[in-house]
This record gives C-alpha cells, sequence and structure tokens, in this order.
C-alpha cells in the first residue's frame, strides 16, 4: 500500500495488477508503474469494521483495508466516535530523523489516522503537543485520533526495555569496574607481600 512507485523488468513482477504503466524505457530497458492503490503513511477512514466483520463478511480480503479501518470489538465503539469525517486526508510535510517522525494533516473534523508503521508500545505519539492514546489497527498497525484542523504530529521510539538496558549496563559496567580494581589491589598486595 505504501509502495507508490515500481520498476520492474517484466509486469510479471509487480505485486498485484493494480499498477498502470508510466513508462516502459527508463534507463533502457525497465517499466516505472504506479500503484493505484496507493495510501501514504499517515491517512484518515470513514468507514470501520471489526476483525470479526473481515473474517465473516470479507473472508480476510486485505484490499478492504483501503477503505475500511480494521479495529478490534473492545476499540470499536471508542474509535468509532472519532470517525466524524467524511474526507479523506494525508499525513504530510513529513520528516524522520534517528527515532522520530513528525508531520502534518489538516482535517475538516475530528477523525481518525492510521500510520503504515507497525504498531509497537515504544512509540510516543503527540498531536499538538500533547500525548494521545494510540491503537492497533488495520492488522498492526498504528491508529490515532485526530482533531479538527491542523494537526502536528510528533512520534518517538524508544524500545521497550531500553531504559532498563542502559542502567543494567552501567550497573554492569561499574561492578567490572570494581572487580578489576579489587583485583588490582589483591595482585599489588601480593607483591608487597
Amino acid at each position: 500500500m505504501n509502495v507508490k512507485y515500481a520498476i520492474v523488468v517484466d509486469e510479471s513482477e509487480l505485486p498485484d495488477k493494480n499498477f498502470t504503466l508510466i513508462t516502459d524505457s527508463y534507463r533502457g530497458s525497465l517499466k516505472i508503474y504506479e500503484n493505484n492503490d496507493y495510501r501514504a503513511l499517515g491517512n484518515t477512514y470513514t468507514k470501520i469494521m471489526t476483525y470479526e466483520t473481515l473474517d465473516t463478511q470479507f473472508n480476510n480480503d486485505t484490499a478492504i483495508l483501503n477503505e475500511y479501518l480494521v479495529v478490534h470489538d473492545e476499540d470499536f465503539n471508542e474509535i468509532d466516535q472519532y470517525l466524524k469525517s467524511s474526507q479523506y486526508a494525508q499525513l504530510e510535510n513529513i520528516s524522520n530523523y534517528d527515532n522520530q517522525l513528525h508531520g502534518s494533516i489538516n482535517v475538516d473534523t475530528q477523525s481518525f489516522m492510521v500510520l503504515t508503521l507497525p504498531y509497537d508500545e515504544g512509540w510516543k505519539i503527540q498531536v499538538n503537543g500533547q500525548n494521545v492514546k494510540k491503537y492497533q489497527v488495520n492488522g498492526g498497525f498504528i491508529g490515532i485520533p485526530l482533531s479538527t484542523g491542523d494537526n502536528q504530529i510528533d512520534m518517538y521510539f524508544v524500545p521497550e526495555g531500553f531504559k532498563s538496558g542502559v542502567i543494567m549496563t552501567g550497573v554492569g559496567t561499574l561492578l567490572l569496574g570494581l572487580l578489576v580494581f579489587i583485583s588490582y589491589r589483591h595482585k599489588k598486595s601480593a607483591k608487597l607481600s
């Protein structure tokens, strides 16, 4: 979904048939196709369903993810309240570096955006400087609520256990240093005796 263009030698190499040929002579004989189902990194949705509905009524057809937001049963009512807009919007002005991602999106009314990034508890997300709850949606992606108007999205990733790992590394380094010091003192006192 996030691949806007595909460069291939032969049409059979395309992941599916919903691509349009742009040129067939890129750098000689390469062909460039545009994905007609392209979705930006962040998109709002106007329709919602549960995973159970996806399974029972749509036989887990993932093509439906272009139209429907798919959520867990326990999140359905909460997320459904955010779906006030009938207009589609996408994340723009995207910048990323290290463990951060920033972007902006303008919506006509309260909305819900899906970021096609894997859901992980390590993501800390702010919308207009305020922490927001994130949801696991569309088979493992991140979903967040948006307010009416301009929304500045700021995301920071710190893997779970990173802080405790740094602390444990520091403690281990101190213990190693203490053992080396004790060993040195022990050898020095043994030489003097």
